[in-house]
This record gives structure tokens, C-alpha cells and sequence, in this order.
């Protein structure tokens, strides 16, 4: 496939660029333009149209293309188990007919409208409360041991493979919480389940990323494939003293403080099998996975896994602004009326990672551009104020962008 840019000034041709598959997602989304179908006898492609100040451009995204058989099409109702789109939430037959006839991977993504996340398809996607809290590393820390805290909450990532990490890891954990999460079929009778792919591109497909992506993701699959993370959770509380006489006698009055701690050790992933395939002539093919996540990690995305919109999740380039959005949704669950001020150090030390003072202002300024960020491009009712001596911030309860069973997502896996 080949980008052409046509410009509408007479004469001009303004660029041109060799692509080897269609638009990724990001591609279209990164332009910020709406999007329309066009067909030619030989090729299927997209125009784009491309407004600047020196005029009015049309962008072609043209892929020769074969027959192929006709698939399910997108205007079907909505099937729980395999997350179609709902021809009520998706109905214009011209990209319906588009994404069928040229057999285009579920999750094929056309924006509407310039610069409004809200016009895209939505998917849903989740992450596991843990993992909100205390995150991946931001970028390969090249150790076989990370450690996060927050709060009450300490996570140790442990692989001898060197740790997971930045903005793949985490897409990676959401598709492998989300099947975690959502599976049915393939649950297996010891509380584990089996996921399958047909090729590293049909999980690529599934993921809504470029084939150009393949060898990020199967580096952090093959740390995720031998990964341990051991969650501490430590809660305080104050009671009588009289709630335990095995310790204390009835003349011991008064209250005692209770610590409880709360230690587990989860594998992500129990095995993992694929086939590789090497002529030593084109690169070589990964085909036929099988992973098979841990019953631990399955049971922990179940009880404590956090909806996120993943077209969002995904669009957000840096892993720290990930963090951030996924965290916001999170906390704004629990915001009172008065809103809750969070201080510069503790949004340093969650999100970054370090505690240096002399960085903690620098470090304090990029968590504020990432959050207005979020703000402008995908979460306009987003209510927080940042101290006018960048002291902290103070989040207020805002609008919630997902909705219990909200029927405006479809699921990102293929499940």
C-alpha cells in the first residue's frame, strides 16, 4: 500500500510514502482528519482529507487488494461473546461494507470528526487495580527485579527474562486482563485460561497496532511468560481491645492498633507455546500461540480489574499519561463533593518513580502537562486545579466517562 498527499493548489503533489499493510489506527488518528471510503478497479483505500493553512489537501491510502470471502459483517447485532458492533451504534453501510470486502482485522478503527476521541468506535478494555495503583516501569529498567509503592500497596515484579514495561506492557496486560476478565468458553477446570492465536498478527490485529509493532510485543510477551509480582497490601484500623481476650485480659481496657498485611505471589502467565518459522530468506513468522494465564492472576482480574476506554488507552503515547488516564478513571470513583488534594511528592513518587527533590519539581511539571493533555484530547469534563505554587493538585468529582455495562463500547478482544 502507498500514501499519496494531492494537494488541491493546482499542480502540486506534496508527498508520497510506501506503507507495507492498511492504516493502523494510530496512523489515522495522529492525523486528526475525517475520514471518507473511496474504491478503484484495483485497490480499496481511504481519503483523507488534510486542512492547513495553505490550503486544502486530499491524503489517499490506496491497497491493491484480492477477492476475498465475505465476513461477518459489522451491522450485526452485538454478541457478548465476541464483541460485534451493534448496527444502531455503527451504521453507516459505506465503512461497514469497507472493513467487510477487504477483510480488514475486527477493530479496524475510522474517526469521524478531527480531533474528538468521542467519534471513534469506543472498545473496552481492563486493568487490574494493582497495576492502576502501582505500575509497570515507565521504560526497561534492563533488571530482573522492580519494586513500586503506593500507599498502603507494594508491588515486586520479579522475571528472569528482565521485567515488562513501558507503553506495550501495558497495552499487552489490558488484552491479556480483558480475556482474563471476560472469557467464558475457554475457562479451563482448574480456573486458568487458554487464549489462541492463529499468528502474531492476529494478535497484533487484537491489539489495533501495525505489524511494524510485532517484535515489541513478543519482547514483552516473553517477559510477561516467566513474570511474578508479589502485591503487599497493609490496612490499619483501631479497635477495642476487648475484640481480642485471647491477648488481652478483661481488666486491659481501651483500643489497640491492628495491622493487617495481605502478601500474594501470581504468575501472569502459566505457559506459552508458538511456532516460529525461519527460511532464512524473509523474516521469520511466529504463528500458532497458545497462553495460558495462571488461575491467581485470572481470580485477581475478576474481583479487582478496572474498566478503561482502550481506543483512548491506546492513542496516548507516553506510558506515563497511560497511568495517568487509567488512574483518574479510578480515583474519580471515590472523590467527594469537596474534591481530594493530592500532593506534588506523592503524584511524583506514584508516576514517576523517583523521589529526588531536585527532580521533583521537573518531574511534578511533565505530570501536569500529561494530565492537561488528557484533558484537551479525551476527557473535556475532567474538574481538577493545580496549586498556584505547584504544591499539589486537587481533583474534583468529574463527569465519568464509562458507564456500568455502558453500551457504547465493544469489547477490544476477540472473545
Amino acid at each position: 500500500m502507498s500514501i499519496f498527499t494531492e494537494s488541491y493548489k493546482p499542480g502540486a503533489i506534496e508527498a508520497q510514502r510506501p506503507e507495507d499493510r492498511y492504516l493502523d489506527a494510530t496512523e489515522i488518528q495522529d492525523q486528526h482528519t475525517p475520514v471518507t471510503d473511496f474504491k478503484s478497479p484495483n485497490s480499496i483505500g481511504l481519503a483523507i482529507p488534510l486542512h492547513s493553512q495553505q490550503g486544502f489537501s486530499m491524503q489517499y491510502a490506496i491497497q491493491n487488494i484480492q477477492p476475498t470471502p465475505p465476513l461477518r459483517t459489522l451491522t450485526e447485532p452485538m454478541d457478548s461473546s465476541h464483541g460485534f458492533i451493534d448496527k444502531d451504534s455503527y451504521s453507516q453501510n459505506l465503512r461497514n461494507q469497507f472493513v467487510q470486502e477487504n477483510n480488514l482485522p475486527f477493530g479496524f478503527e475510522i474517526p469521524n470528526a478531527p480531533n474528538d476521541a468521542n467519534n471513534l468506535i469506543k472498545y473496552r478494555s481492563f486493568i487490574p487495580s494493582i497495576f492502576i495503583s502501582a505500575a509497570l516501569p515507565l521504560r526497561d529498567v534492563k533488571k530482573q527485579v522492580f519494586e513500586r509503592k503506593y500507599n498502603n500497596i507494594t508491588l515486586h515484579l520479579n522475571s528472569p527474562n528482565l521485567v515488562p514495561y513501558g507503553k506495550y506492557g501495558r497495552l499487552l496486560l489490558s488484552i491479556l486482563t480483558t480475556h482474563a476478565v471476560q472469557s467464558k468458553n475457554n475457562l479451563n477446570k482448574d480456573g486458568t485460561i487458554t487464549i489462541t492465536y492463529s499468528s502474531l498478527q492476529e494478535l497484533l490485529d487484537e491489539m489495533q497496532l501495525r505489524k511494524q509493532r510485532g517484535t515489541d510485543i513478543m519482547e514483552q510477551l516473553n517477559r510477561f511468560k516467566s513474570a511474578t509480582f508479589i502485591y503487599e497490601d497493609e490496612n490499619i484500623s483501631v479497635a477495642q481491645k476487648s475484640l481480642f481476650p485471647e491477648f488481652f485480659s478483661e481488666s486491659d481496657r481501651g483500643f489497640v492498633q491492628a495491622k493487617k498485611l495481605s502478601i500474594r505471589n501470581i504468575m501472569f502467565i502459566d505457559s506459552l507455546q508458538y511456532i516460529e518459522l525461519d527460511d532464512s530468506i524473509s523474516d521469520k513468522r511466529n504463528i500458532s500461540f497458545s497462553i495460558v494465564l495462571n488461575n491467581k492472576f485470572v481470580e485477581l482480574c475478576k474481583r479487582h480489574s478496572v474498566p478503561i476506554d482502550y481506543t483512548v488507552y491506546k492513542e496516548i503515547s507516553s506510558a506515563m499519561g497511560k497511568d495517568l488516564y487509567a488512574w483518574i478513571i479510578y480515583r474519580n470513583n471515590s472523590i467527594g463533593k469537596d474534591g481530594i488534594f493530592i500532593p506534588r511528592s506523592s503524584m511524583v513518587a506514584q508516576f514517576s518513580g523517583t523521589i529526588q527533590p531536585e527532580q521533583e519539581r521537573a518531574n511534578f511539571r511533565y505530570i501536569v502537562d500529561q494530565i492537561q493533555q488528557i484533558k484537551a484530547k479525551y476527557y473535556p469534563g475532567l474538574r481538577f486545579t493545580v496549586d498556584r505554587d505547584s504544591l499539589g493538585i486537587t481533583f474534583y468529582k468529574s463527569p465519568q466517562i464509562m458507564q456500568p455495562k455502558d453500551t457504547r463500547y465493544v469489547l477490544a478482544t476477540n472473545i
